[in-house]
């Protein structure tokens, strides 16, 4: 597992799990930690791709915390030595080589959620089945969200707040001359120049107002010819 190819919030969701376990005096990490700690991260992708799934992560996340709870406990001479379980480090190499597949640069958090399907253990089996979740329709969900861009940076979740705060985009001129889509999220067109917003060479986003360019995104150019 190299940490250094890993996103930022995929990092800190394994941070996260190691606190967890820690916490709990449990000596493994489990895959439970993770999934938990997914799930709790603030704006995080995956409750959202749960949610677009058909998946309520609240009532997922009470039942990992429940699951999380009932985890073997470790005291005295033996507490503190934590190491990744067997389930768990499978996950993991499994997110590495699924994020090599999909062409991303870095190992994103729907990465390690791909891993924990492809390498689950009887815990998260038996949860996923009575979520109702599965791959399929988790990658259905992700589809909807990622589209075709591929994982460029170690903060990709900035893309994905673009398109959670404007939606799909409603209309795409293309202007040959630059070579560039113009992306319209949610408002009309107007005789206003545009602001247009790379993020991260991966698209382009146009907005006609500065109060609508998203904070983190850099500003390419301030005016487009048509």
């Amino acid at each position: 597992m190299n940490l250094n190819q890993f996103t930022q919030k995929s990092v800190e969701a394994v941070q996260a799990a190691q606190q967890m376990a820690s916490a709990r005096q449990n000596q493994q990490i489990e895959q439970e930690h993770l999934l938990l700690a997914l799930l709790e991260q603030k704006e995080g992708l995956i409750p959202q791709l749960m949610q677009k799934a058909g998946v309520e992560p609240a009532a997922l996340r009470q039942k990992l915390t429940a699951a999380v709870e009932r985890l073997p406990q470790v005291s005295g001479s033996g507490a503190g030595q934590m190491y990744l379980s067997r389930d768990l480090e499978q996950a993991l190499n499994e997110a590495e080589k699924i994020a090599r597949e999909m062409h991303d640069e870095y190992t994103s958090v729907e990465h390690l959620m791909l891993g924990l399907f492809e390498k689950t253990d009887d815990a998260l089996r038996s949860l996923f089945r009575e979520a109702g979740l599965t791959k399929e329709k988790f990658m259905a969900a992700l589809r909807q969200v990622r589209g075709n861009r591929t994982v460029t940076s170690d903060t990709p979740e900035e893309t994905y707040d673009v398109l959670k705060k404007y939606g799909e985009p409603s209309k795409i001129n293309v202007f040959e001359e630059r070579g560039l889509y113009r992306y319209i999220y949610g408002i009309q067109e107007s005789n206003q120049k545009p602001f247009v917003i790379e993020h991260s060479q991966m698209f382009t986003v146009v907005f006609y107002s500065e109060n609508d360019i998203v904070q983190g995104v850099r500003v390419v150019y301030n005016t487009l010819n048509d």
